[in-house]
């Protein structure tokens, strides 16, 4: 008995078995992961470490090479590039394709924290992380506004990312373009050899006025109390009451030195270009938003979407935020093309199966 003599014998029997394919496909069409890029796990990981006010043969010398002999000998590893660049190194380990990724990643950081003690007491803590092809902003916003831009770059860290971190499916919001506030303390040189002014002994002053430490403890009867030393500086104007000692005595930290309350140099700036209303801003931060490894691209831009709405409410007047690259749109372009494929595809099979 073949198919069509089945279909006409067994009509019931046919119908539901086709229904049941047809419900089938509907479920996993509604619980399939919406992404731009399919989700591929490859064995490499990388190593990046910052070395501050060091050159490339310093890098190279002192922190590439040690992190290389280490981690050399964990097994499964194809190839080792590195990369000593000046403020940086940047190490990448390629494995094997049966090596599992998570497993590589946790014996390249033990091997790390072994030579931690054998790094300069400059260099930052080194970072490991596997390499993932899929970490490619999903949506992307700009944050601008006529507000100073440490205010602006604070505003962007704290409301701005807790509000869209808080969308489910959401990994990461990076941010770009964000000036911290810094404290400058600037010395004229014929101030400095006027007063004999060790600057290295400044630095060290300032280090030591301006922290909280625990004091011991106070023992009243019963009672056990702990002490603390709150030494932190509550404003611009304390700081330059501080007393620095010179070749005259103790002098005001300002009657020697201009101390301002501005912001760090920014090495990667961003700018806004708006071709339609001709505006152009230099004040802007730019926030990518990364998905979880189970996110799905297209519930995530919908729901910063509805983020948006109530955020930009909260946003001070002057600053806007808005979205100047999303993925799921072309996902969802793509989505429809192809459901009228399939929907045409349908019809045109009908249509000869009448003729």
């Amino acid at each position: 008995m073949n198919i069509p003599e089945l279909s006409i014998r067994r009509p019931i029997m046919v119908t539901m078995f086709l229904a049941a394919l047809l419900l089938t496909g509907i479920i996993g069409y509604r619980s399939l992961a919406l992404n731009y890029i399919p989700d591929i796990d490859i064995p490499v990981i990388t190593v990046q470490t910052i070395y501050p006010g060091a050159g490339p043969s310093e890098v190279g010398t002192q922190v590439t090479q040690v992190i290389e002999d280490e981690i050399s000998t964990v097994s499964g590893i194809n190839a080792i590039t590195s990369y000593s660049l000046e403020n940086a190194s940047i190490i990448i380990i390629e494995f094997g394709l049966h090596k599992n990724p998570d497993i590589a990643n946790q014996e390249v950081k033990d091997k790390v924290e072994v030579v931690l003690n054998d790094l300069p007491t400059a260099a930052q803590t080194p970072v490991t992380q596997k390499f993932d092809i899929t970490a490619i902003p999903v949506i992307t916003l700009m944050l601008s506004g006529d507000i100073p831009d440490v205010e602006l770059g604070l505003l962007a860290r704290t409301t701005v990312r807790d509000a869209l971190s808080q969308v489910p499916g959401v990994g990461n919001v990076e941010l770009q373009g964000v000036r911290e506030r810094e404290i400058h303390i600037e010395f004229d040189n014929r101030t400095v050899f006027e007063n004999s002014i060790s600057l290295p002994q400044v630095a060290q002053i300032l280090s030591a006025a301006n922290m909280d430490m625990p004091a011991g403890n106070i023992r009243d009867g019963r009672s056990d109390l702990p002490v603390r030393l709150a030494g932190r500086f509550d404003s611009v104007a304390d700081l330059a009451e501080l007393e620095i000692p010179t070749a005259a005595g103790l002098r005001p930290l300002s009657s020697i030195a201009t101390v301002r309350d501005t912001g760090e140099r920014v090495r990667v700036r961003t700018t806004l270009f708006d071709n339609e209303a001709a505006v152009r801003s230099e004040n802007t931060v730019l926030l990518s938003v990364l998905k979880a490894p189970d996110g799905n691209t297209v519930d995530i831009a919908l729901g910063i979407r509805d983020q948006l709405q109530g955020l930009t409410e909260q946003l001070p007047a002057g600053v806007d935020l808005r979205i100047v690259n999303d993925q799921s749109i072309e996902i969802d372009d793509t989505i429809a093309d192809t459901l009228l494929n399939i929907f045409l595809g349908i019809a045109l099979t009908s249509l000869v199966l009448v003729l």
